[in-house]
C-alpha cells in the first residue's frame, strides 16, 4: 500500500487535504486470504454445515478457475491479434522503405541521362505517324547503342521495383 503526499485542493486553506490511497494487491495474497478465511470458518461450523459449506467451497473454486480460464483466453488473443497487427505494421513500414529507396535512386544523378534519353525518343517517336513508329523505334535504337542501354536500364527499373515489393 503506497501513500500519496496530501495535495491541498485550494493553495490558500490549510485545512483541506485530498488523499489518494493505492493499494495493490498480488493474486497470491488474495488467494490465501481466501483460503485461511475459507477454512477458519469450516473450522467452525457444525457437521451439517459442512457439507453445504463444501459445496459452496467448490462451487467458488470452479468459478474462479472458469474465471480464470476465459482472462487467459482473452489475453491469448489479444496477444495474437497484437502480433499480427505488428506483422501488418513491419510490412507496410518495409514497403515504404522500399519506396522511398526506388524514388532516391531514380532522383539520383546517375538516372538524369537515362530519363533525359526516354523523353527524347519519347517526343521522337510521336512526332512520327502511328504505323512507322515501330519501325523507327527498332532502327533508331539498332542506330545508337547507347541510347539502347538507357532504354533497357529505364524499363529494367520498373519491373525491378516489381519484382522487389512483392
Amino acid at each position: 500500500m503506497s501513500l500519496v503526499q496530501p495535495q491541498s485542493k485550494n493553495k490558500s486553506s490549510i485545512d483541506q487535504f485530498s488523499f489518494n490511497i493505492r493499494l495493490t494487491l498480488s493474486i497470491t495474497f488474495i488467494s490465501f486470504l481466501i483460503a485461511f478465511t475459507l477454512t477458519g470458518i469450516f473450522h467452525y461450523l457444525n457437521e451439517k454445515d459442512r457439507a453445504t459449506f463444501n459445496f459452496f467451497a467448490v462451487t467458488l473454486g470452479i468459478s474462479i478457475t472458469g474465471t480464470s480460464a476465459f482472462h487467459a483466453y482473452r489475453n491469448i488473443k489479444q496477444s495474437l491479434e497484437n502480433q499480427a497487427l505488428d506483422r501488418k505494421l513491419s510490412s507496410e513500414n518495409q514497403l515504404i522503405d522500399r519506396t522511398l529507396l526506388y524514388i532516391t535512386r531514380w532522383n539520383d544523378p546517375q538516372y538524369l541521362a537515362i530519363q533525359k534519353t526516354a523523353n527524347d525518343i519519347y517526343h521522337e517517336l510521336h512526332s512520327k505517324p502511328v504505323n512507322e513508329q515501330a519501325k523507327f523505334l527498332i532502327d533508331y535504337l539498332e542506330q545508337n547503342p547507347d541510347k539502347r542501354k538507357d532504354i533497357t536500364n529505364a524499363l529494367n527499373f520498373p519491373e525491378e521495383m516489381a519484382i522487389y515489393s512483392q
